[in-house]
């Protein structure tokens, strides 16, 4: 009987085993953003960067870029001239009364929503390429990328001025706050 029991426990055990492992197998291949409609993003968690004091009129630039790393990366950091490989999800932050100042009047609530998503390379199964520092994206992307470590994955709120600026794009309405999770999956 004891025989039984023991063969028994060890049974449970090596099963128990093998759905974590499988588990663990699964969990780590699939890729799955975190950012979704309807999140709320603590704006307190989030640090401030300013890609430049000046806009491109001369004018003092009020807007930072806000980054918050949602995992570290391990590998060398990105520079200018290679060949990013990244996986992102786009989204607009959720309608307010307007999307002006939205960075700055989230920062006075110390919240922001997030609204629908108008793009992912996560969704497609495809990641994005393009050279850094060649102007091939929007400014905010160059500037936040030319900081990451490969590995690394970032929650990006971008003012207007470091997106489309005042032209609409899609489904972006021109002057946009734009919200994004990017991951760096290569670069070289």
């Amino acid at each position: 009987m004891n025989i039984i029991l023991s063969q028994l426990t060890i049974t449970r055990k090596t099963i128990f085993l093998l759905l974590i492992s499988a588990f663990t197998v699964y969990a780590a291949t699939k890729v799955v953003t975190q950012l979704q409609q309807g999140d709320m993003l603590k704006i307190s968690e989030f640090t401030e960067l300013y890609p430049s004091p000046l806009d491109k009129s001369g004018n003092v630039q009020v807007d930072p870029i806000l980054s918050k790393i949602t995992r570290q990366g391990t590998g060398p950091k990105a520079l200018i001239g290679e060949m990013m490989t990244v996986h992102y999800t786009g989204c607009l932050p959720a309608k307010m009364d307007s999307t002006k100042n939205m960075v700055i009047r989230s920062k006075i609530e110390n919240s922001i929503k997030v609204g629908a998503q108008f793009d992912s390379s996560v969704k497609r199964g495809q990641p994005f390429q393009f050279k850094l520092g060649a102007k091939q994206v929007i400014p905010g992307w160059d500037f936040i990328l030319a900081q990451m470590k490969v590995g690394e994955k970032r929650i990006v709120i971008l003012p207007a001025n470091q997106a489309y600026g005042a032209r609409a794009t899609g489904s972006i309405p021109a002057n946009s706050t734009l919200i994004f999770e990017i991951e760096l999956i290569k670069a070289s």
